[in-house]
């Protein structure tokens, strides 16, 4: 004042803040998901001054989409409603801002969006015929969008599924099954097709017939015992061959003189099995 009396006990402080806000994203880059509500999170810390705000925006492929997240103790956190993007590789960006407005956007990972099952063929044609043993089965299963995490064929074995984790072999997946524990009959099998996000086919299916007894044979003609001459050169010769559970695919008449012998294919009429032979060559 004019008296030189002098009043130096008024002061503030303040604080200078030239960085934005550091941090990193906890949601794993290059993440698989599908549709519904996801969670994304990110670490976000200012060393200086407090973090104000921040926010998620999602690259959708057609418009971008923006989440304000919520704080926990530092760790930042949105909701991203996937029904709304569309199937792809997608991106997010963190932007966080501190109290004086310094602004971090560089925070980002990609992130892929799956909402469609795994595809596949059987390559094991339907309606195959198997006898017991160990039986190959295998199918083309493949994915458009991330990869195939497991695949699993049930066999119904008209007593109790059977299943069988298949086997890669460069999106050809194959399972061994043990028919002997299967009994005679029809059977199907349906694949479980699971992609990384746990989309799940199981519409992929073929039946198959076991058959483990051979066929019924009773030759008709000519009698056991039959003496020919060679009078009458050619003979018939005829069999019933028949088989409850598959078709028959070949009858052969063997023919032997107890030295040489010889085998003749026999044609099918109706279940009876016939072939035709000049019986002079024989001796």
């Amino acid at each position: 004042d004019s008296a030189n009396n002098i009043n130096n006990t008024i002061n503030i402080s303040f604080t200078v803040d030239l960085t934005a806000p550091n941090g990193t994203f906890i949601t794993a880059n290059g993440s698989n998901f599908s549709f519904g509500m996801q969670a994304f999170n990110a670490t976000i810390l200012d060393n200086v001054t407090n973090v104000k705000k921040v926010l998620f925006m999602f690259n959708t492929n057609v418009t971008p989409y923006n989440v304000t997240a919520v704080n926990q103790s530092g760790r930042w956190g949105a909701l991203a409603n996937l029904t709304v993007f569309p199937e792809g590789l997608h991106s997010v960006i963190v932007f966080a801002n501190d109290t004086v407005d310094n602004i971090n956007n560089t925070l980002n990972i990609s992130f892929t969006v799956d909402k469609t099952a795994p595809n596949g063929t059987f390559i094991t044609a339907n309606g195959s015929n198997f006898s017991f043993g160990m039986q190959a089965f295998n199918a083309t299963i493949l994915d458009n969008v991330t990869n195939i995490k497991k695949v699993l064929f049930m066999f119904n074995t008209n007593v109790t599924p059977y299943n069988v984790t298949a086997v890669n072999q460069s999106g050809r997946w194959g399972a061994l099954a043990n028919l002997t524990v299967f009994p005679e009959g029809l059977h199907s099998v349906i694949v479980f097709a699971n992609d990384t996000v746990d989309n799940i086919n199981s519409t992929i299916n073929i039946s198959f017939t076991v058959d483990k007894t051979a066929p019924n044979v009773n030759i008709i003609a000519p009698l056991d015992g039959t003496n020919f001459s060679y009078n009458i050169a050619f003979q018939f010769f005829n069999a019933i061959v028949l088989d409850n559970t598959t078709q028959i695919s070949t009858v052969i008449f063997y023919f032997s003189n107890l030295t040489n012998g010889f085998n003749r294919t026999a044609t099918n009429n109706s279940g009876t099995w016939q072939i035709e032979f000049n019986i002079s060559s024989l001796e």
